[in-house]
């Protein structure tokens, strides 16, 4: 259950923060468990991890160019090293109460929950 108040509905409704969290989220499933190397969320971790998942922007978000190149970054990261649905992570990557086990429940959560924020993003600016 997502909390409550005006924290929440400010987060709910910045595309930038959508934007943002899918990427960093993309990152935590697709590179990490795969013992890549992750500037992403050593640099932006704290924005969106524990108690910050739930909260908007604490201080000025990144621009539209900064959140462009997060992406460009991941998906570098991702395309040099595409994890196939046997590939073993080194690690399990939890996310509220979902355990990602395996590379093929990364790559499901993954284009779900790009899929989901994308589908915000559109709701809210009209792409």
């Amino acid at each position: 259950m997502p909390p409550e108040g005006l924290d929440y509905q400010e987060r709910e409704e910045d595309p930038y923060w959508h934007l943002g969290h899918a990427c960093f989220d993309l990152s935590r499933v697709l590179i990490q468990p795969y013992g890549r190397k992750d500037d992403l969320s050593s640099r932006y971790g704290m924005i969106f991890f524990g108690p910050n998942a739930h909260k908007p922007w604490e201080e000025q978000p990144p621009g539209w160019e900064e959140l462009a190149n997060w992406w460009e970054e991941v998906l570098d990261k991702i395309e040099g090293r595409l994890p196939s649905y046997e590939d073993k992570p080194q690690f399990i990557v939890t996310l509220d109460e979902l355990k990602v086990e395996t590379a093929g429940q990364a790559w499901d959560y993954a284009l779900f929950h790009t899929g989901f924020h994308l589908g915000r993003i559109h709701q809210l600016i009209g792409w």
